[in-house]
């Protein structure tokens, strides 16, 4: 790009083929096509600028839509954690509750099993005692000893029954109060196994909600990678109209080199002197030559003459002769808004003149102007310290005084 900037500089002898000549010769109109073509190029790649803004914002709204659905699809995924959490604790509390149910069920096996074994402990003492005498037990009625045998034994059975009775009650109990025990843990388990349905309801239309927001994430993202596509070929595109303009202003400046070369011969200047470019204004505020840059603040040599005077903004700049214009755009390298125009070879010399720090200009690139047309109007852009007309008169693109070919 520094290279075209190069170019466009010195564009009093880009273009030349056709330039130089003005109305001047059989080379106007193949080089006034290639000039067209440029202006053509630019356009279009002013064009592609303004799409390329418009897309690239368009895709700064995506990217922040894109964020803000993002920052939803995150809550959604941060709730649907804290479900699933919450579930796997129902779940853990489900497995307690269980492990405790089985625990409490062989408790009962074992008391079932400890009754069932004193029964049978009972039942069989009770058939020991009563096989180990005399099973007559009129016998035991006919004699003071065997009566009071038998009363002795009858009481003993008697103790023993109720001492058998109380631990099969409190094993009776104990069974009673391991139920109880059950049926509060499933209980307890019923309200834990509804907490988790709820759970998992709720995860299921978190689940749904993911989803959509994850959908339209997608969707933007696709619709962002579209428009990044688009931007790419733009982008693609002004490149390649950079660089064809680029090799259009390298093939001009070999075609005005070689026109050069040819001196006099071909696209003389065939005007009558040079006009001077800011009619009704006469003010030199700072001469051709070297002095103290008011921009720059430093010295320095001055390319052409300052003309200025008190309403001068905004007012007309006539071309100074006629030619054709080479250069009509903004200036980065300090001339603002800037128009050159080519007026062809005098002497052998190629003559141009040069309009800087304009407010606008009226001309394109390959337009042919006559003497007295309006090029632009004055004003203070590019490196300006206020409203005037930065005029220059350039031989083979070196400066020399205006002041040798204007005059007020």
């Amino acid at each position: 790009m520094r290279c075209r900037k190069f170019f466009k500089k010195a564009v009093s002898l880009v273009i030349i083929a056709a330039v130089c000549i003005g109305g001047f010769g059989a080379f106007k109109p193949t080089v006034s096509a290639r000039a067209e073509s440029i202006s053509e190029m630019k356009s279009r790649v002013s064009g592609l600028e303004s799409q390329k803004s418009s897309l690239q914002s368009k895709i700064d709204s995506l990217q922040n839509d894109i964020d803000k659905k993002q920052e939803y699809l995150d809550t959604i995924n941060s709730y649907i954690s804290t479900v699933e959490n919450k579930i796997m604790t129902c779940e853990s509390i489900l497995a307690s509750y269980q492990s405790e149910i089985d625990e409490l069920n062989r408790d009962i096996e074992k008391k079932e099993e400890e009754l069932k074994a004193n029964k049978e402990l009972f039942q069989r003492r009770i058939r020991s005692i009563y096989m180990s005498g005399n099973n007559n037990s009129l016998l035991f009625l006919m004699g003071s000893d065997e009566y009071a045998n038998y009363l002795s034994m009858s009481e003993f059975t008697e103790n023993l029954a109720k001492y058998d009775n109380a631990l099969m009650t409190k094993i009776n109990n104990a069974m009673d109060d391991i139920n109880k025990s059950i049926e509060e843990k499933n209980k307890a388990k019923k309200e834990q196994e509804a907490v988790k349905e709820e759970l998992a309801t709720e995860r299921a239309n978190l689940a749904s909600k993911q989803q959509e927001a994850s959908a339209a994430v997608s969707s933007v993202q696709k619709s962002k990678a579209d428009l990044q596509k688009e931007l790419k070929q733009v982008e693609s595109s002004i490149s390649s109209l950079e660089s064809s303009i680029d090799k259009a202003y390298e093939a001009a400046r070999r075609a005005a080199m070689e026109a050069q070369q040819g001196g006099g011969s071909v696209g003389n200047y065939s005007g009558k002197g040079f006009a001077w470019p800011l009619p009704g204004y006469t003010m030199i505020t700072s001469p051709f030559g070297f002095r103290y840059d008011p921009y720059y603040l430093c010295y320095r040599g001055h390319n052409g003459i300052d003309i200025s005077g008190g309403g001068v903004a905004g007012k007309p700049i006539i071309a100074s002769a006629s030619g054709t214009v080479t250069v009509a755009e903004f200036n980065n390298g300090g001339y603002g808004n800037y128009v050159v125009i080519s007026h062809g070879f005098m002497n052998g010399s190629l003559v141009t003149t040069h309009y800087g720090h304009m407010m606008s200009y009226a001309v394109s690139v390959g337009q042919s102007v006559k003497q007295g047309d309006i090029i632009g109007y004055v004003g203070t852009t590019g490196a300006s310290t206020g409203y005037h007309l930065h005029f220059e008169v350039r031989l083979n693109n070196s400066p020399v005084n205006p002041f040798g070919y204007v005059s007020y």
